[in-house]
């Protein structure tokens, strides 16, 4: 990974925690609390989210990729066919999950200017046939 990719994905790297009120759901409700791990190992790049929901049912889902801007197979998951992440000119870190030509699933990952909030979009293709946004605000856990 080249040295320039590697320090603006550093930014993006630890525990986040879930400010609920400030999601904003087009499809389902928000969780009532949740988690966003980032970290990183060689070339991949490591997320682990779990959540909660408002019936305190627990759910999490991991995943991993090279941030590299290439598609690659994805096997874990008979609706996906393709995965790719980037880090886009703006600062973006941007996943997105492909079934054929189609974009299935869409993250976008952007951090405050001060380092402090995480900004996530994703974009989750619905039972229309469109995409759905839903925004999620995650505030830097301090590890002591």
């Amino acid at each position: 990974m080249n040295p320039k990719t590697e320090k603006i994905i550093s930014g993006f790297y630890g525990i986040w925690e879930l400010i609920s009120e400030k999601c904003s759901y087009s499809i389902g409700e928000p969780p009532k609390s949740g988690t966003y791990e980032i970290n990183f190992d060689r070339d991949k790049v490591h997320f682990h989210v779990s959540w909660e929901d408002k019936d305190y049912k627990k759910f999490q889902v991991k995943f991993a990729g090279i941030p590299d801007g290439i598609k690659y197979p994805y096997e874990d998951n008979p609706h996906v066919d393709t995965v790719k992440y980037e880090i886009t000119s703006a600062g973006d870190f941007m996943s997105i999950a492909y079934k054929g030509n189609l974009i299935i699933n869409e993250a976008s990952r952007v951090l405050s200017e001060d380092g402090n909030f995480l900004y996530v979009t994703q974009k989750v293709l619905g039972p229309d046939g469109e995409l759905h946004a839903n925004s999620s605000v995650y505030k830097r856990q301090v590890m002591l």
